[in-house]
């Protein structure tokens, strides 16, 4: 019977988290210029059920839209895997696949959902149960894409706050506001932009492998994560080469792919154990040199917590290894007394 009741929340949780509701969020004037547009939603949170289900959302997909005359007209696909984990003997998975449309006007897009489709696996009884609901089903939902920065070139922004909102007001635990997106506008496939896109492709395949180990088990150390965060922070901060909107010269679209890779692999490592703390050091140079941290203060904090206690922990052990370590962290992150701190026990240790 538990795991039935596991099951069955895996899918209900699988669809309420497709169809929340709208919220009331301003755009902040930022939209999307007239034109073809192509880009990525991206969702993960863990929510706590009743104080002890804890279920992990993993959600991405895709975004194809044109606007004409400040109307927007496309369609989406978005995929979330869901694990509602209560014990090894209670584990449940769902994969839902929601199809629908883009609409609205350019300052304020929305996700018109036509379709969900869910398929949820017991994992103790090894059944399979596999739904199909309809948009009149869900209350016929709608979503807004809220756009928070943008240039001529590429546009970003929060969606699916209504689903963190709601568990909130109904007293259940949520790590995970709201999901994330970006849309780049298609340009004319000039040579420069194949060498950009090369070179994303590459960073993004690094991040989607770190992810899924992460997500296997692990774990991630700075010497696992190191190359591919730091080519993403680097190009999300400074680009290819200064970003304008010239034809063939625009590298904005790529600054924000890589933005959103820095910001994934940051969420998903906050919502994982697999982590260890030279990864944690490293994930948190990435943030506040992107810039992910600036316009998160949740992800922020959770980081400069997980620092803390890094800190504490490796000033406790006396291990010089680890010491240098936090040492050159602190100096990027202008933790100028707790530099000096370290510095005094290295002299101590080399001694």
């Amino acid at each position: 019977m538990r795991g039935k009741q596991v099951a069955a929340l895996a899918v209900a949780a699988a669809v309420m988290a497709g169809a929340a509701g709208p919220t009331a969020a301003l755009s902040q004037g930022v939209g999307m210029g007239e034109g073809s547009w192509r880009g990525s939603l991206s969702y993960n949170a863990l929510v706590v059920y009743d104080d002890d289900i804890p279920a992990s959302y993993y959600g991405r997909g895709t975004m194809n839209l044109t606007v004409v005359g400040g109307t927007i007209e496309g369609s989406f696909i978005f995929n979330q895997r869901t694990v509602v984990r209560v014990s090894d003997s209670a584990t449940a998975l769902a994969n839902a696949s929601v199809f629908g449309n883009v609409t609205g006007g350019a300052l304020a897009p929305e996700l018109v959902y036509d379709q969900i489709e869910v398929k949820s696996t017991d994992a103790a009884s090894g059944v399979t149960a596999e739904l199909t609901f309809t948009a009149a089903e869900l209350g016929n939902p709608r979503i807004l894409v809220v756009p928070t920065a943008g240039s001529c070139g590429s546009v970003q922004g929060f969606w699916n706050q209504g689903f963190a909102s709601g568990l909130a007001s109904q007293g259940e635990f949520i790590a995970g506001r709201q999901g994330t997106w970006v849309l780049h506008r298609l340009g004319e496939g000039e040579r420069s932009t194949a060498d950009y896109e090369m070179a994303m492709e590459e960073i993004e395949a690094g991040a989607n492998t770190l992810i899924e180990e992460l997500r296997a088990g692990g774990p991630w150390s700075a010497d696992i994560v190191s190359d591919v965060l730091s080519r993403a922070e680097n190009l999300a901060s400074g680009g290819f080469r200064r970003a304008n909107c010239d034809r063939g010269e625009d590298d904005t679209a790529f600054r924000h792919r890589a933005y959103a890779v820095v910001a994934q692999m940051l969420n998903e490592a906050a919502l994982s154990d697999g982590v260890f703390a030279d990864g944690i050091l490293e994930l948190m140079i990435a943030g506040y040199r992107s810039g992910v941290f600036a316009s998160d203060a949740e992800l922020r904090d959770f980081y400069e917590g997980q620092f803390d206690l890094i800190a504490e922990q490796v000033l406790d052990s006396g291990r010089q290894a680890e010491l240098l370590k936090l040492y050159a962290t602190a100096l990027q992150l202008g933790r100028n007394e707790l530099a000096a701190t370290v510095a005094e026990l290295l002299e101590v240790v080399d001694s």
